[in-house]
């Protein structure tokens, strides 16, 4: 049987009507100072008629000129009701995002795909928190694919690795080559069959124009395609990460590597990876 997807659950705003910055909501408080928001519903369980094998995340307005704006985003699922959610990605790192209409003057969003089961009937949910000492609303798109014809790998698990609070794991680039390995998180507990980077930039109110790229991998080995971020001196980001399908052994010691081409200042970057297993 061909493979194909014949159900697309999503929260934009379908028909043209919304913002026109963005063809979906943006939730008020939903990055709350100090600890985790309350959950907010992103995607009723009358929109999942059927298993979905996917989830495509996209942050903007997140970001704000000489200000630290690090980020984390909880997704929530429940599978019955929408009331008592559970957390199925952890952190996905979301500060220091403009939006597609450059408010800010660099323009484009963070965005994360991550092959993730979600049950028919579930509901889905967000939260999260920032640094910047009060709460910031954010624009989220959730979107996912399901009811698939043929045969394709679904995780049931998104393990985070690296984040403490909103930050990631900092690591040094290369000048113009690549850098030392850095280990991020602790080993892997179970086998994964794909990772997913996630990027924030260097800590603090200033951020250099910095291009990286940034390889996963472990025992000092590459075992992932490149995956590049430009910052910029607005203290904005970019990024678009999907994921490496690689076999990753349980007890493996999860490592990223990176080189940066600045003409000026090479900012330390902090990078989580999301693994994602069959159990």
């Amino acid at each position: 049987m061909a493979f194909g997807d014949n159900l697309w659950p999503t929260n934009e705003v379908l028909g043209g009507a919304g913002s026109v910055d963005r063809p979906y909501p943006s939730y008020t408080a939903v990055l709350k100072t100090g600890s985790k928001a309350t959950w907010q519903g992103v995607i009723a369980a009358g929109a999942v008629t059927a298993d979905c094998h996917w989830i495509e995340v996209e942050v903007v307005d997140t970001m704000a000129n000489a200000t630290d704006t690090s980020a984390v985003l909880d997704i929530g699922v429940d599978p019955a009701g929408g009331t008592s959610y559970a957390v199925a990605i952890a952190d996905l790192l979301v500060g220091h995002a403009d939006d597609w209409h450059s408010n800010n003057g660099v323009g484009g969003s963070i965005r994360y795909h991550l092959p993730l089961k979600v049950a028919s009937g579930s509901s889905v949910a967000i939260r999260g928190q920032t640094v910047t000492g009060a709460d910031k609303n954010a624009g989220v798109l959730v979107r996912m694919r399901g009811n698939v014809t043929g045969t394709t790998y679904v995780p049931a698990t998104c393990t985070t690795h690296g984040i403490t609070g909103t930050a990631g794991t900092s690591i040094t680039p290369g000048s113009d080559a690549w850098g030392s390995w850095t280990s991020v998180g602790s080993a892997t507990a179970a086998d994964y069959q794909a990772l997913v980077l996630g990027v924030q930039p260097v800590a603090g109110t200033t951020i250099n124009r910095n291009l990286l790229q940034f390889q996963m991998g472990w025992s000092s080995t590459v075992k992932t395609g490149i995956v590049w971020v430009h910052t910029s001196t607005l203290e904005a980001m970019n990024l678009v990460s999907l994921p490496h399908y690689v076999l990753v052994p349980s007890g493996s010691q999860l490592q990223v590597r990176a080189a940066a081409n600045s003409g000026g200042t090479i900012d330390n970057p902090r990078v989580a990876i999301y693994g994602l297993s069959a159990t």
